[in-house]
């Protein structure tokens, strides 16, 4: 039997959208986040996260920061006894460097799909 997946962007649908946000100050959680995400695991659901985080890729920030971030998310997550199975992030943007992984393309769906099936 093939698992159920939620898929979930990041910015502006876990945490306020402010455009690159790459500070942990920046970094807030959505109000019903995590009514939300409890419900999709009590359904079964694994929670995966694919976002495009551009602003390494033109210098803006570090991808250590970003990681900063998602260590936090997490945290916070698991406190309220929510589990995100990964996290998928692109570093790319199109006028630095072309590739597969970044929205809409699908490789990070795809990674998913092989390894929770």
């Amino acid at each position: 039997m093939m698992n159920k997946a939620i898929f979930l962007d990041r910015d502006g649908v876990i945490n306020v959208e402010r455009g690159y946000t790459n500070l942990l100050k920046d970094f807030v959680i959505l109000p019903d986040l995590f009514e939300v995400l409890k419900i999709f695991q009590k359904m079964g659901y694994l929670l995966i996260v694919i976002s495009n985080q551009s602003g390494i890729a033109k210098g803006l920030y570090k991808q250590e920061e970003v990681e900063v971030l998602h260590k936090y998310l997490v945290e916070e997550l698991k406190k309220n006894k929510i589990t995100l199975s990964e996290i998928y992030y692109c570093v790319h943007h199109p006028d630095v460097s072309r590739c597969i992984c970044r929205k809409p393309d699908s490789l990070f769906v795809e990674k998913a799909l092989a390894r929770f099936k």
